[in-house]
């Protein structure tokens, strides 16, 4: 055998197993990352939910519901705190990891806000429309138990949620 046909003979033994073995490590790789948990570490099985809120007697749009937990959150597993906006017929969207996916099962308040505008950067919004009298978490007006089963049901009825403009009498 010449010099030329070894060196082919070897080349092409060196490149065929190069590409075997780069193969086989991305394959292994791949299969590897199915296991790992989601970003941000464990997550709680959520319940979806459904509900309404009313203003004034009529379904409202662009209202901010935050759900804070009455329990205490671990610091070794945080539960999230889920957040909804309602949508044009006053119903709550709701999410915790993704979007509408809904709330961990637990007791939470329900803290209500409906601003003039709203920060792009930040979600916050300014002249909440109810001037903080349902944003106020010590002395919340809603608090929801939301169950860790449903009874058949494809999400879990938080029922109506009556605000009013009017300021309160004091």
């Amino acid at each position: 055998m010449d010099h030329l046909a070894f060196t082919r003979k070897c080349l092409s033994r060196g490149f065929r197993h190069g590409l075997i073995t780069s193969v086989v490590l991305a394959l292994v790789t791949s299969a590897g990352g199915c296991k790992e948990e989601p970003k941000g570490g464990p997550r709680l099985e959520v319940v979806p939910i459904k509900g309404q809120v009313l203003i004034d007697g009529e379904p409202a749009q662009g209202v901010t519901v935050d759900f804070r937990r009455v329990a205490e959150r671990g610091a070794d597993f945080p539960v999230p705190e889920p957040v909804g906006y309602t949508n044009e017929n006053g119903v709550i969207e709701a999410s915790s990891y993704i979007t509408n996916d809904g709330a961990a099962p637990g007791e939470y308040k329900l803290l209500f806000t409906k601003g003039d505008r709203i920060n792009p950067f930040t979600g916050e919004s300014s002249g909440d429309l109810f001037q903080g009298r349902y944003s106020d978490y010590h002395n919340p007006k809603f608090t929801v138990t939301i169950p860790a089963e449903l009874s058949g049901e494809p999400a879990y009825d938080l029922g109506s949620f009556e605000l009013t403009t009017a300021a309160e009498p004091e």
